[in-house]
C-alpha cells in the first residue's frame, strides 16, 4: 500500500489533509465568481455615473461649502448616496435641485 500512487489528474493527499467534496469546492468557487462579478458591476456603475462632493456641489449650486451643509440640514438637498459619513450626490440630482430652486430677482429688477 505504501507504493500506491493516486490516479492521474487527482492531486495527492497528505496525511491530515481534510477531504473536500466536489460540491463544496464548486460552491466556493461559484460564490467567489459571483462576488467578483458584483464588485466589477458596482465599480463600473460608479464610474459611469458622475458624482459630486461638498466642494463640487457648492460650485454647481453657486454657494459655499457651509451653505451646502446648511441646505442639507434644512432638507433642501437630495439625499446623499453611498455608505458612510462622506457626503456625495449624483450630479444629475444636484442639477435638478438647482433648477427647482427659485432664483432671486436680478438687482434693480422688481417683481
Amino acid at each position: 500500500m505504501l507504493g500506491r500512487r493516486p490516479p492521474v489528474g487527482v492531486p495527492e493527499r497528505r496525511r491530515g489533509d481534510r477531504r473536500r467534496s466536489l460540491a463544496a469546492v464548486s460552491a466556493t468557487s461559484l460564490a467567489a465568481a459571483v462576488g467578483e462579478l458584483l464588485k466589477h458591476a458596482s465599480e463600473q456603475n460608479a464610474r459611469t455615473e458622475p458624482t459630486a462632493g461638498v466642494e463640487e456641489a457648492a460650485r454647481l449650486l453657486k454657494t459655499t461649502p457651509g451653505g451646502i451643509y446648511a441646505l442639507r440640514a434644512r432638507g433642501k438637498l437630495p439625499p446623499s448616496i453611498g455608505p458612510g459619513r462622506r457626503l456625495i450626490w449624483r450630479t444629475a440630482d444636484l442639477l435638478q435641485c438647482r433648477a427647482r430652486r427659485a432664483s432671486s430677482p436680478e438687482k434693480g429688477e422688481r417683481r
